[in-house]
């Protein structure tokens, strides 16, 4: 048995050595944490073989617009116009996103239904670089192309004057001159624009109604094709409301390019291609007070044209 002495020396090597033990498994836990912080903050992944190795090599394009609805020829088009304003540096942190993709997950989040957090698991890409890139896409499609692909008009003072449609057609009917623009039920009954009848009390009315609804139609078929090709704008708008604007804008330039380019629509998409409100549904009328004078105006015309159309019109 050792001496008390070296018993002593014994027992105090032992608690250095278990304090040394416990002191280094709290240093390790610190550096692991610290770690494991680095690698979350640079997050390894994949590489983004989807589009550069799968979609740019091997896809026709039937597959092509099915998912872009667009081909490969006409988006490449696109980011040559967009390429000033989307290239972006390498720097040493990470090589940029190259336009070509960038351009493609903008289009591809405007014909998809898809969340943020699924389109960056197609591109391989982060939830909040697949935001920013959608935002920057959409603005500067409509910097470069809107004026080039739609046209836009002073709505405002054209309707005032009554000239929003080009050459202003107007005819008189028994005395009473009668315009062409026509809008819903939420809109004011104005001489320059008509509505239906919220409250049917004759044939003519109801006949007015038939074929201003029949009328009506064409328009919301043009609706429906463009949220058909761009099924975004279908769903709930997962964006900020300032860029709201620029993302139908865009939406709506790229669907007058496919149109010139004769892409046709998905027919799973089809659905909604057709969509159109053809009921009649007697709703209160909900429009403002407005002065007797330019109510009765309004009448005037309205009731002239119903008569022409009940006339003339079957």
């Amino acid at each position: 048995m050792p001496p008390s002495r070296d018993r002593c020396w014994w027992k105090s090597l032992q608690l250095r050595q278990s304090l040394f033990a416990a002191v280094f498994e709290n240093v390790n836990i610190i550096l692991n944490c610290i770690l494991f912080c680095r690698a979350a903050w640079g997050e390894i992944r994949m590489k983004a073989a989807w589009f550069h190795d799968a979609v740019l090599q091997y896809w026709d394009d039937r597959q092509w617009i099915e998912n872009f609805r667009m081909t490969r020829q006409t988006l490449f088009e696109i980011t040559d116009v967009l390429r000033p304003y989307l290239m972006r540096r390498d720097t040493v942190m990470r090589s940029a996103i190259p336009v070509e993709e960038r351009v493609a997950i903008g289009v591809y989040f405007l014909a998809s239904r898809s969340c943020y957090r699924t389109i960056a698991h197609i591109f391989q890409k982060g939830t909040s670089t697949i935001a920013s890139v959608m935002v920057e896409v959409c603005l500067a499609i409509e910097h470069t192309l809107l004026k080039e692909e739609v046209q836009v008009v002073d709505f405002n003072k054209k309707m005032e004057a009554g000239t929003l449609i080009p050459g202003n057609p107007m005819f008189q009917y028994r005395g009473v001159p009668s315009t062409t623009d026509f809008g819903g039920r939420a809109y004011p009954l104005c001489n320059w624009l008509m509505k239906p009848y919220a409250v049917l009390r004759n044939e003519m009315e109801r006949h007015y109604n038939k074929v201003f609804n029949r009328t009506r139609n064409i328009v919301e078929c043009a609706f429906g094709c463009l949220k058909a090709r761009f099924r975004r704008l279908s769903v709930c708008m997962e964006a900020h409301i300032q860029n709201v604007n620029s993302i139908i804008a865009s939406a709506v330039i790229l669907h007058n390019i496919c149109e010139k380019k004769k892409h046709f629509i998905p027919d799973e998409d089809k659905e909604l291609q057709n969509t159109s409100t053809t009921a009649e549904v007697d709703v209160p009328d909900l429009e403002p007070t407005r002065g007797t004078r330019e109510r009765m105006e309004a009448e005037a015309i309205r009731t002239a044209i119903a008569d022409y159309l009940f006339t003339h019109v079957k």
